[in-house]
């Protein structure tokens, strides 16, 4: 499987930026961010599966609500996407 993971600061930032895509007719999951890619340990992120990260990205950006670093999960391992 492979899709996008969006990391948030909090639960609340992850919801904001679950309402904003949905607007658009995005659709995403929020999800425990695994300890590997969550500072401290245990954070939040909204998983995306791999479309257009571009129009998740701006939408996004235009809701003010960016998240702190993206991922790309794919064959058991994350790698961050430079933005």
């Amino acid at each position: 499987m492979k899709f996008y993971l969006l990391t948030a600061q909090s639960i609340t930032q992850a919801q904001h930026m679950q309402r904003a895509l949905e607007k658009v007719g995005l659709r995403s999951q929020i999800v425990r961010a695994h300890p590997s890619i969550s500072q401290g340990g245990c954070g939040y992120a909204l998983q995306i599966l791999c479309g257009d990260l571009t129009a998740v990205l701006l939408t996004l950006r235009w809701a003010s609500v960016e998240p702190e670093r993206v991922y790309l999960y794919q064959n058991g391992t994350y790698q961050e996407v430079t933005l």
